[in-house]
């Protein structure tokens, strides 16, 4: 149900049009689809791979419940935020890694929050041009106009400055309260 709402309600629209037929569904549905699944699938293995000796989370779980916590924490941050373990017992890279993927959060249309996958999407692809020196951003047959590349951008860095900004102002005020600069962080990119 994560997941499901995650992705949207336009891309849940579309696939049951054309029934998972990937070539035929939207370019947005596409880069909707492959980023959460990436998104998903990195997050799993780094989770898995941060906290297997951690005690303190996952540490002394059999393998197959470090997967299924790996993956949960890996889907949650994205739009539910439930937690299975304590995440004041996360590694810092652990920590980190939630940070980077509420900033991120879902996909247009859909239940949960972030700058969304689409516009990860497009800065990867305005990066990946950029490095190539094109003028063009496209995707497959696709080209994707200025207007649109320019909100993703705007978005991106006006997202970041505010979790930035936010985190700058709680250092200051919290200072006697002992939080440190990861929770402080985690705070922001939560809120």
């Amino acid at each position: 149900l994560i997941i499901t709402g995650g992705l949207g309600f336009t891309v849940l629209m579309d696939i049951g049009k054309h029934k998972w037929r990937f070539k035929k569904l939207t370019l947005h549905s596409k880069l909707v689809l492959i980023a959460s699944g990436v998104l998903i699938l990195v997050g799993w293995a780094f989770f898995f791979g941060a906290e297997f000796n951690n005690a303190g989370t996952i540490g002394n779980m059999s393998v197959g419940n470090k997967l299924l916590v790996s993956l949960f924490q890996s889907i949650s941050p994205r739009s539910a935020g439930f937690a299975t373990v304590n995440q004041g017992n996360l590694t810092s890279a652990s920590k980190f890694m939630t940070v980077v993927l509420m900033f991120i959060g879902a996909s247009p249309g859909s239940t949960g929050g972030g700058v969304r996958t689409t516009t990860l999407m497009v800065i990867i692809l305005i990066s990946v041009a950029g490095l190539r020196e094109t003028d063009d951003i496209t995707v497959g047959k696709h080209k994707l106009n200025r207007q649109s590349t320019r909100k993703a951008v705007s978005v991106f860095v006006l997202s970041l400055l505010i979790v930035l900004i936010s985190a700058v102002i709680l250092l200051f005020s919290e200072k006697s309260s002992g939080a440190t600069f990861e929770d402080i962080l985690f705070e922001c990119a939560s809120a």
